[in-house]
């Protein structure tokens, strides 16, 4: 084997070893969605905001995005899927760990709901809230 083959191929090999170090500290990286905290009692047609916070933090290099599903009850117990809603993301005060998200809602008829919170980075799904029920007021 000739030398500068001997180079390329041991190049290779140690950005392959660099690639799959970084892969796995990122799998080993726990990712978590704060269950959606509301602003106050949700009713008809008035506007509240659903926020929480999502760790860790979101940066250039790993950039999240929150979606808000907002859950209605159909039936006896059966939940669908009303809307879903992108959320704004923010930074915390120094100190803080994560990032804060965001989202204004308003609903158009009363009844039982819920809000839930779904973390994603590079467009994979990473971590999802609890639901967060609650009854709109007439």
């Amino acid at each position: 084997m000739n030398r500068r083959l001997k180079s390329i191929l041991m190049l290779t090999l140690a950005a392959a070893l660099l690639a799959s170090v970084a892969s796995v500290a990122d799998a080993r990286t726990k990712y978590t969605t704060s269950k959606p905290v509301l602003s106050g009692t949700p009713h008809k047609d008035k506007t509240f905001t659903a926020s929480g916070v999502i760790t860790p933090k979101s940066t250039a290099k790993s950039r999240a995005t929150v979606k808000i599903i907002l859950w209605m009850k159909y039936g006896d117990d059966d939940w669908g899927v009303m809307d879903t809603y992108w959320a704004k993301l923010s930074a915390r005060p120094a100190g803080q760990p994560g990032t804060r998200y965001a989202r204004a809602i308003t609903i158009p008829m009363k009844g039982d709901h819920g809000v839930q919170a779904v973390q994603y980075r590079n467009g994979k799904q990473v971590s999802k809230s609890p639901i967060n029920y609650f009854t709109v007021q007439p």
